[in-house]
């Protein structure tokens, strides 16, 4: 199906127990006033390939909402329509926002290059999967999202990586990731099981991935549009507590920076790891029936692991820069700086709700629990976050005793890097003694390189 690029894409989405059927805006590149590509046909081109995927993506959302077949593998999307709205432009690069009885807005172009970087992670994984290649250092979702942005004309390959990808026989494996990611994408325009069982199990972890990152989104931005949550069921974050604690840490020094947070902006977290918690079940019992059945060369336990994993990094992305931001050059030091991370008044902070998400996600794993956590760049933007915001709260960097009872507060779904380096005192991206790297492997296991801490 060819869209027009000057329109969005209608999709309505069921909902019941009071909340009204919303609407799904999906704005194409043409409706936004932010693009930085001078492409922009190509951009158009490109979305547009990748809007096939969009929509059963979409429509998988619906069925974590009252009213809808929890069983069905696509929700019932029910009809698709073509119309132009102005409020498209205020997008300004996000994903998506909601508006009170107005529906909700997504950017056609941003949600494409969110996609198209997951498979490509995605058939990182696949590719490499047990193996003793590390294949965070081969792509992880940063990189993949570079590759993205050059591959379509968004942005330059960042000198950095463009080096590294020329090295030994990074060019081949990069090449070998784009055609599966490609058949991933053929996969759901066409509705086909590919014959390619590499591209069977990457679109496996791609869909399950997308799955997860989307409840939380449009869960978030639907208590937005509709005033309210659909969703009974409390998450883990809420019910154990920890949700109200986090809240409460950001709310009272050294982590003052972004100050309270706004009954409306709780309310709207609370509905987002709803989803987050439901659709994680949901891939759960997926999971179990495909290991049933003895679909797919991953069919292991660590699929769960893995997907948990991928979208926990890939939040973590969106999280620090936002879904239109540019993965950043690689720092000398450990450490991004404080402009990545600007004060958001009212909101949960960036690395606040990047823990929830992950502390979610990983009591969901029931068999490699610690596996499921941030590393490697989640880690780094996790770290790099909570200490630029005690600076800009207390006016100086994090002394002893506060990182101390940082290594208290976010032990568990957090690097064992990270928390060794704040029981002793020091950051972990201190340039006097830079921290070793962890990575999360292809099974999903955290740890420094070539030799297992966790």
């Amino acid at each position: 199906m060819r869209l027009s690029y000057l329109a969005p894409l209608l999709v309505m989405l069921n909902s019941s127990c009071g909340h009204p059927r919303q609407q799904f805006h999906l704005c194409a590149p043409m409706a936004r006033s932010d693009l930085e590509q001078t492409d922009v046909p190509r951009i158009t081109k490109w979305a547009d390939g990748w809007t096939a995927s969009i929509v059963p993506r979409i429509g998988r959302v619906n069925s974590l909402y009252p009213g809808t077949d929890p069983v069905s593998l696509q929700g019932p999307v029910e009809s698709l329509a073509l119309t132009e709205d102005r409020r498209c432009r205020t997008l300004a690069g996000s994903a998506c926002y909601g508006e009170p009885s107005g529906g909700v807005y997504c950017s056609q172009e941003t949600i494409a290059r969110l996609f198209h970087a997951i498979a490509l992670t995605a058939a990182n994984y696949s590719m490499y999967f047990g193996q003793d290649d590390d294949p965070v250092a081969i792509l992880d979702f940063s990189k993949a999202l570079a590759v993205v942005d050059a591959k379509t004309g968004r942005r330059p390959l960042p000198h950095s990586l463009e080096l590294e990808l020329q090295q030994g026989s990074m060019k081949a494996r990069l090449d070998h990731a784009l055609a599966i990611a490609e058949g991933i994408r053929e996969m759901e325009e066409t509705g086909r099981s590919s014959d390619l069982e590499a591209v069977q199990d990457a679109g496996w972890l791609y869909q399950k991935a997308t799955f997860e990152l989307l409840s939380f989104v449009l869960g978030h931005e639907l208590f937005h549009a509709q005033s309210g949550c659909a969703l009974e069921d409390t998450s883990w974050v809420e019910s154990s507590g920890n949700l109200e604690r986090v809240i409460r840490l950001q709310s009272e020094p050294p982590l003052c920076a972004d100050g309270h947070v706004t009954p409306q902006e709780v309310a709207a977290d609370e509905c987002g790891f709803r989803a987050l918690a439901r659709a994680d079940a949901m891939v759960e019992a997926d999971l179990r029936g495909r290991l049933g059945s003895g679909v797919g060369g991953l069919s292991s336990l660590y699929n769960g692991v893995i997907v948990r994993t991928l979208s926990i990094d890939a939040f973590s992305h969106i999280t620090t820069f936002g879904l239109g931001g540019a993965a950043t050059e690689k720092k000398e030091t450990n450490a991004l700086s404080p402009a990545e991370f600007p004060p958001q008044r009212g909101y949960l902070s960036q690395p606040l709700r990047l823990f929830l998400f992950a502390a979610e996600l990983q009591n969901s794993e029931k068999y490699h629990r610690d596996e499921v956590a941030l590393c490697s760049g989640s880690a780094e933007r996790f770290a790099s976050g909570i200490e630029h915001k005690i600076e800009s709260c207390v006016g100086r960097a994090p002394d002893p005793p506060i990182r101390e009872r940082l290594a208290r507060e976010f032990a568990g779904p957090v690097a064992g890097s990270v928390i060794d380096r704040w029981r002793q005192g020091t950051s972990w991206f201190d340039t006097t003694s830079p921290a070793e790297p962890f990575v999360c492997t292809a099974e999903g296991r955290c740890r420094p390189r070539r030799r297992c801490e966790r």
